[in-house]
């Protein structure tokens, strides 16, 4: 049994549009599914630069706090009449700058290394306030501009 010609044609021709149209449906959802994914990962790689460009920054920013800490206190004890001028390293040599050392280490591992050097300056700049070394003020206001300057110039770049 044979079909006419007349009916077939249409037959086949459909059959051929439905199958053009389910591939074409399938390659446009495989597009937009690698779309989605292309933008979930620049969506992921933003939100990762943002929030190390938030945890480098509140480092910084957590180094001068405590250094300012710091010095705060050394230039209260220096003030004091009762101290006669001695430096506060003269009576707690065992002071352990926790919050400034805790500071430093976050930068250190946040931070580039040329942060990570400025800041180290820094901190040694607070020691020598102080243990009243000769010229420590000066010194500390010279290791907090480069710090800050080098702090500037990693954030600059991110």
């Amino acid at each position: 049994m044979s079909f006419p010609t007349d009916a077939a044609l249409p037959v086949a021709a459909s059959i051929v549009t439905l199958l053009i149209s389910q591939w074409y449906s399938r390659r446009m959802a495989s597009d937009d599914r690698a779309e989605r994914a292309r933008q979930a990962n620049a969506d992921r790689s933003f939100s990762s630069r943002e929030n190390r460009y938030v945890d480098r920054r509140d480092a910084v920013i957590g180094m001068i706090a405590a250094a300012e800490d710091e010095t705060e206190r050394i230039q209260k004890f220096e003030y004091e009449d009762a101290y006669g001028g001695l430096a506060p390293g003269d009576i707690h040599e065992d002071y352990m700058f926790s919050a400034l050392n805790a500071a430093y280490a976050k930068l250190v591992i946040l931070a580039d290394p040329a942060v990570g050097d400025a800041g180290m300056k820094l901190r040694d700049a607070v020691y020598a306030c102080f243990h009243g070394q000769k010229d420590a003020w000066p010194g500390y206001s010279t290791a907090l501009l480069a710090f800050q300057e080098t702090s500037r110039a990693m954030l600059g770049t991110e």
